[in-house]
């Protein structure tokens, strides 16, 4: 089934504070006036086709997928350095290491944040 094209400049995809919020970017990712455009298009098909409450809510879903993706980017970057890091850096205990991780993982009561005292 070929796919509709409603090509739009209804106020909601200008003037809407959820757009904005999306089209601005998160983090590292940013979105070009060529996404921006078909993302507005396809906002605009997902309301006419009853899957979507209205254009605010497709463009809400999307700014939390931005800010998802780019806490899992944050978490691969630096992850990637503990593995690299100088380990004369780190105290012995501080290596996270999958062994280090897995071994505290599933077991109740474990706990790899240490507590502060003053």
């Amino acid at each position: 089934m070929p796919m509709e094209m409603i090509t739009s400049t209804a106020p909601h995809t200008v003037d809407s504070e959820a757009f904005a919020t999306w089209a601005a970017g998160y983090g590292v990712i940013r979105h070009e006036e060529r996404t921006r455009a078909r993302v507005c298009d396809m906002a605009e098909r997902l309301v006419h086709r009853g899957l979507a409450p209205n254009a605010d809510a497709v463009f809400r879903v999307l700014a939390a997928a931005d800010r998802l993706a780019s806490a899992g980017m944050w978490l691969v970057v630096h992850m990637t350095y503990v593995q690299r890091a100088p380990s004369e850096l780190l105290e012995p205990d501080e290596l996270l290491t999958v062994e280090n991780m897995s071994s505290s993982l599933y077991k109740p009561g474990a706990s790899r944040i240490k507590s502060c005292s003053a």
